[in-house]
């Protein structure tokens, strides 16, 4: 009797972890939820987060299913899953049509969606076939070739970044403080010339005041870059 009364208490908490584990694409809540929980490093299975597209062999769904997740991600776009609605016949209303859609972020992401197809919940047409423009946007062709050369051991994660990230910004600052300092000779040379032409002078005072003017310039040059 204790046995089955200690099964009887267990069989909530044995659904709850069935239901975390499962692909469910049965209403926007359930269609995201499934798609960015298997794509965290704790219970990553990009298979799994790939049935929430329809459609595509399963290799090229995992693909666009991680972009996703990326373009979410280096957006800066945090997913309030209190906010997204739990019922299977949710319509939004789109002009003056109501669609079984749900955009997930219309003011600053209006292409990531899903949509109702067939009776289920998956991402839309148009997030799948944006997804590849929208990632090129947001990680630019270095980043994802400096992602793709990196280690295994280059992607573990400290205080939430990865470290192929850390090794990013150090190479970028890098790169920053060397731009820096060309585009300062550079642009006091070029001041320089400028300053001659029109004065047909030259004198330290000058120099002093064109090397000042110079350092903003090259300043700009690598903010611009």
């Amino acid at each position: 009797m204790k046995k089955i009364l200690w099964l009887l208490f267990f069989i909530p908490f044995i659904s709850s972890a069935q239901d975390s584990t499962r692909v469910n694409v049965n209403n926007p809540h359930a269609t995201i939820y499934t798609h960015l929980y298997f794509l965290q490093e704790e219970s990553y299975a990009p298979e799994k987060a790939a049935k929430t597209i329809l459609g595509l062999p399963e290799e090229t769904a995992v693909l666009k299913a991680i972009k996703i997740k990326k373009v979410l991600d280096g957006k800066g776009l945090f997913v309030d899953f209190n906010k997204i609605p739990t019922n299977p016949n949710f319509k939004d209303t789109i002009g003056y049509v109501a669609v079984y859609k749900y955009i997930l972020f219309p003011e600053r992401m209006p292409e990531i969606s899903v949509e109702k197809i067939e009776g289920s919940w998956y991402y839309s047409t148009e997030t799948v076939t944006k997804i590849d423009d929208l990632y090129k946007e947001v990680f630019p062709w270095y980043v994802e070739k400096l992602q793709s050369i990196v280690p295994a051991s280059g992607h573990k994660s400290f205080l939430g970044i990865q470290l192929w990230q850390f090794i990013g910004l150090l190479l970028l600052l890098a790169v920053a403080i060397l731009v820096f300092l060309i585009a300062k000779k550079i642009g006091y040379f070029v001041l320089q010339k400028i300053q001659y032409r029109i004065t047909k002078t030259k004198n330290e005072t000058i120099n002093t005041v064109l090397k000042k003017l110079a350092h903003p310039i090259s300043l700009l040059v690598v903010i611009e870059i």
